[in-house]
Parts: structure tokens; C-alpha cells; sequence
């Protein structure tokens, strides 16, 4: 939280968890789903879970929602979107939501 704080990142997160807030941190997917509860989803792969290794990536497949990884990573796999960096995704989602 204090990360997402200092980037000026809060207005893009309804809601944060950070280490020490569930039970199990990563790669269990308690995490995941304390969000997905305070947000009243279900966890599935509409969900995306962003990440910048490998661990984030098994905590995504463990929570049952869509890995992707920011950067580069030797245990990607076809089940995860990998971008090179931020801006690419925030490209990529822009383009989705035709706000190029």
C-alpha cells in the first residue's frame, strides 16, 4: 500500500492487500481472494492477476484468475499475457477500451 501510495497509484485500485493482510501471503491465493470478496466477484479468469515474476504467476493460476507478467520471466507459458513493461499493458488496454 504504501508503494501504490507513493506512485499515486490509489485512484486505480478500489481496493489493497498487502503482506501481513491475509493468513497465507503469495503464491496462495488468499490474497486474491480477499480482493475478489471485498469487490463481490468470483474468482475466474476475467480476472487478470499482474505481476512482475514467477511467483505472481503461480499465485494467479492458484486463485484460478489470468496471469500477467510485466517484463520478462523463463517460466511464461501460454496461459499468461506478458507485456514488456507498464506502459505496454496501459497501450494495450487503452486499445482494448478505444482510448488510444
Amino acid at each position: 500500500r504504501e508503494e501504490i501510495t507513493f506512485l499515486q497509484w490509489d485512484a486505480y485500485f478500489k481496493v489493497s492487500i498487502g503482506a501481513g493482510d491475509v493468513a497465507a501471503g503469495k503464491p496462495a491465493p488468499e490474497g486474491v481472494y480477499a480482493i475478489c470478496r471485498c469487490c463481490d466477484v468470483m474468482p475466474c479468469d476475467a480476472i487478470w492477476f499482474v505481476g512482475d515474476n514467477s511467483v505472481d504467476l503461480t499465485t494467479a493460476r492458484n486463485a484460478g484468475v489470468t496471469p500477467v507478467l510485466i517484463g520478462v520471466d523463463h517460466t511464461t507459458t501460454a496461459d499468461c499475457m506478458t507485456f514488456h513493461a507498464l506502459p505496454n499493458l496501459a497501450k494495450y488496454l487503452g486499445d482494448f477500451l478505444g482510448r488510444s
